[in-house]
């Protein structure tokens, strides 16, 4: 079966519909035709369809299921309805330098409200700074009230781990900031940790519960009026897989590097 002839299987609301369906769980034929307002032989029209192209499959036990190659198709096509959803926003967006690992996650992010405004975002960072056990984060910039919030966090013992780039913008004379004593002893005992990467495009700040990930416009800098935000799981883990991931590939943090502004 060639691609075009494979789409052309799901070019129906009703067959990418049971597809769904399954993908939630196995069921019988007549509970979906039911959920679908569908007739039983329009849904067996369609069964046979989907069957033949091995998306779906009747087990032993008489109930429809996906196949793997079913499983995996609508994972794909999962992607395409995330960005789908925020076409508009992706206009004037893109996902700058994120790795190909997780562009092929996109479909983890897709249960996620999109939030809009610099102040908004602001408090965000602040509430998801200020509060869980822990907080991690990705990013170019240094908002003061976020920066304090999750200092804060760290003198109460939690744990705090920042991946900056080397061109990271900070208030003016706020340097001093990042080299008080009280960020120095935090760093000694391993509360507070940071690193550093060269260019940072894709912002990320979660604790334990929410997420937010901040992807870059069409120049390459990452827009901070606009952020999805979700305490779903699956999207928690993408966020905090990617920032684990930068972590990884980063190096020592040298704050001489940041840019006041």
């Amino acid at each position: 079966m060639k691609i075009t002839e494979l789409f052309l299987e799901i070019a129906s609301e009703t067959r990418y519909g049971i597809l769904k369906k399954l993908n939630e769980k196995d069921q019988k034929q007549s509970h979906i035709a039911k959920s679908l307002d569908m007739t039983l032989p329009e849904s067996s029209r369609q069964f046979e369809r989907l069957s033949k192209s091995e998306l779906i499959t009747k087990t032993s036990e008489g109930l429809y299921s996906l196949t793997l190659f079913g499983q995996l198709f609508l994972n794909h096509l999962d992607s395409f309805e995330f960005l789908l959803k925020h076409k508009n926003y992706f206009k004037s967006h893109t996902l700058g330098n994120l790795p190909s690992k997780f562009v092929k996650r996109l479909s983890d992010l897709d249960k996620c409200e999109l939030v809009e405004g610099a102040f908004v975002l602001n408090d965000k960072m602040i509430q998801i700074a200020g509060s869980g056990k822990y907080l991690r984060v990705i990013s170019a910039h240094v908002p003061p009230d976020a920066f304090r919030s999750g200092l804060n966090s760290a003198k109460t013992g939690k744990q705090v781990s920042i991946i900056y780039a080397k061109n990271t913008i900070i208030p003016k004379g706020f340097k001093k900031e990042f080299t008080s004593q009280d960020i120095q002893d935090l760093i000694s005992n391993g509360t507070y940790q940071r690193k550093m990467i060269d260019k940072v495009q894709v912002y990320v700040v979660l604790n334990d519960k929410t997420a937010m990930v901040l992807f870059p416009d069409t120049k390459g800098s990452v827009d901070l009026n606009f952020s999805f935000i979700s305490e779903d799981p699956i999207f928690h883990e993408w966020c905090l897989d990617y920032h684990q991931f930068i972590w990884k590939h980063s190096g020592s943090c040298d704050v001489s590097k940041f840019k006041e502004s």
